[in-house]
């Protein structure tokens, strides 16, 4: 048993010799240098004698970790790519610049899991985006719904603004804006028969535009807030036409995710090129149809593979640094040496003042009074007369400060108009300016029945209207005795006057007086929660952390529609028949 005997025997001419193994016990020694290590001598030697050439490497360097992104654009052959990394092509034994072409690739969406570079990725289309020769200066707008890694593109004079996907107010004006842009553009290139940016730049006669360009960080988050959530919705709408239109126009959008599940199938169809760094889960890149990626746990930063060509690129940073401090401090030495004139500066997006003195509000918006700044236009916004209105929040966001602008505001408008204040309680605006009369206390509805009740009765026509303005509304018509105040106010809105009642959410809950106010379905509703606005007036109202909505911030709600709006404080404004007496400031609670 065992294996065979082995003899091994060199044959030459007319001898055999056997083979036989050292013994064990005897040291071995390296006969010289390896044959192979000869040959390359001999070769280069050879070589350096005949004066010949290097030749080339059979094979290029791997990728490195970081490369920087000044010394990548300076090697880009694309006048109009984006510079954003290097690409190696094993196949051709080369490396050359990854480029982001916006006219060709239109949309671009960056995958990777936690700490596998999105928002490097992102922060660097921006720094590139600027460094495009020979147009105008690209326009960059920024929404962080991640952790705040496009902060620090804020210097740049290119980066218009950096957003909070939590900022809901801002964000709309973001989509709307965008939104516009692309139709008005559409319009201008339809007209110049030119079907992308560089075609109507080229076009004798126009001036050229600039290219716009929308970051989204963690878009996941931000599909989920504005996706299907109330008041967020229209957002969202204006979004997706961008997406949708914004190439051929010059506004493009590049965004990042955690993974593709996180958009939506019909953002997935807008969506043009794909680049995936290190995903958290292997599985996910099978959804891609990357079945061999070479990226694992052990991939750097920046690391990925270009869904469309399959090969494997590293994405370049700004000076050349992966940590975030030093790509914050390049950011900021190269936002120190960019110029750009300011007729090309983009615009940031405005925010909604926390403070608005009445003074500084017209007389009137197309002859109606002014109710307040509206959040979508940031104009003067007014409001009719012609239904009751409900004045409702919580305890210190403003309500009594409401009822007294809604009064100023009537009267700023139509002067002669005669207006009625009334409360059981102590009041901070009992002597404001606008009221033609002010009833208080316990007594305060008989006294004004009995003063006011005959000009109840008769029809309102314009000016003859009476605007009758009740603070704390649940304090009335709770009693039996209260029954003719009631049946005296049911009367007067039947006739055309106006009744605005205020109160707390609660007390509008039940009540004869309140029933006949809530009936219009009409009003103010300062800083909702939870479901104040369907309670109150059936309709849905967004969502706000209450820290963001100053005193006056709430939500306007006329037949079903939801309009945001900051109302003015009555101020040292002057009275429209005063002669230049000024109104004491008043407080609101």
């Amino acid at each position: 048993t065992g294996p065979p005997p082995l003899e091994v025997h060199e044959v030459m001419m007319g001898t055999v010799a056997a083979w036989r193994p050292p013994d064990a016990g005897l040291p071995v020694r390296a006969d010289g240098e390896p044959d192979a290590g000869r040959v390359v001598q001999a070769m280069c030697a050879a070589m350096t004698r005949l004066g010949t050439p290097a030749p080339r490497r059979p094979w290029l360097d791997e990728l490195a970790e970081t490369y920087d992104l000044a010394d990548l654009a300076s090697r880009s052959h694309s006048p109009a790519g984006v510079v954003c990394g290097l690409v190696d092509n094993p196949s051709r034994q080369a490396q050359h610049v990854a480029t982001y072409e916006p006219d060709h690739d239109g949309n671009l969406v960056v995958l990777g899991g936690s700490g596998a570079g999105k928002s490097t990725a992102l922060r660097t289309i921006a720094v590139a985006a600027t460094l495009v020769s020979g147009t105008v200066p690209a326009h960059i707008y920024g929404l962080d719904a991640a952790s705040g890694g496009l902060e620090m593109l804020r210097p740049l004079p290119h980066v218009a603004d950096v957003i909070g996907a939590d900022d809901l107010d801002r964000v709309g004006r973001l989509m709307k804006r965008l939104a516009d842009l692309v139709r008005e553009r559409s319009a201008r290139f339809t007209a110049a028969r030119a079907s992308s940016l560089p075609d109507y730049c080229g076009t004798a006669g126009v001036l050229p535009l600039p290219r716009v360009v929308l970051l989204i960080d963690g878009y996941g988050a931000f599909q989920a807030e504005y996706m299907n959530s109330v008041g967020s919705q229209p957002a969202f709408a204006d979004f997706q036409e961008v997406l949708a239109h914004g190439r051929s126009v010059g506004v493009h959008v590049v965004m990042s995710a955690d993974r593709v599940g996180a958009l939506h199938t019909s953002v997935q169809a807008l969506v043009s090129r794909t680049i995936v760094l290190r995903l958290n889960d292997e599985n996910h890149y099978g959804m891609l149809g990357l079945r061999k990626t070479g990226l694992n746990s052990q991939s750097p930063a920046g690391r990925g593979v270009d869904v469309a060509t399959r090969l494997e690129m590293q994405v370049g940073v700004w000076g050349g640094i992966a940590r975030i401090n030093e790509q914050a401090k390049a950011i900021e030495a190269l936002a120190a040496t960019a110029s750009v004139l300011p007729s090309q500066r983009a615009r940031p997006i405005p925010r909604m003042p926390v403070r608005v003195g009445g003074s500084t509000m017209p007389a009137h918006v197309d002859g109606l009074p002014v109710l307040g700044i509206d959040g979508t236009s940031l104009q003067p916004r007014g409001f009719s007369v012609d239904r009751a209105i409900m004045i409702a929040g919580q305890a210190g966001t403003g309500r009594t400060g409401a009822l007294a602008w809604m009064a100023t505001a009537i009267s700023r408008a139509s002067p002669r108009r005669r207006i009625v204040h009334l409360t059981q309680r102590r009041t901070s605006i009992g002597d404001l300016r606008a009221w033609s009369a002010s009833f208080q206390g316990s007594s305060a509805g008989e006294e004004f029945l009995a003063t006011w009740g005959a000009e109840l009765a008769r029809p309102a026509d314009g000016d003859d209207q009476i605007v009758l303005c009740i603070e704390n509304v649940q304090d009335f018509g709770a009693a039996i005795s209260d029954g003719p105040l009631v049946q005296a106010i049911r009367q007067a809105r039947r006739q055309g006057h106006l009744v605005i009642g205020e109160a707390d959410i609660q007390g509008w809950a039940n009540g004869q007086l309140v029933s006949e106010l809530k009936g219009a379905r009409r009003g103010l509703l300062l800083a909702p929660e939870g479901a104040d606005a369907q309670m109150l007036f059936s309709a849905a109202a967004p969502r706000q952390p209450r820290a963001d909505m100053p005193p006056g911030r709430g939500v306007w709600i006329d037949s079903g529609r939801v309009a945001t709006v900051q109302v003015p404080l009555v101020d040292d404004e002057l009275s429209p028949d005063s002669e230049g007496t000024p109104i004491s400031p008043r407080q609101s609670r």
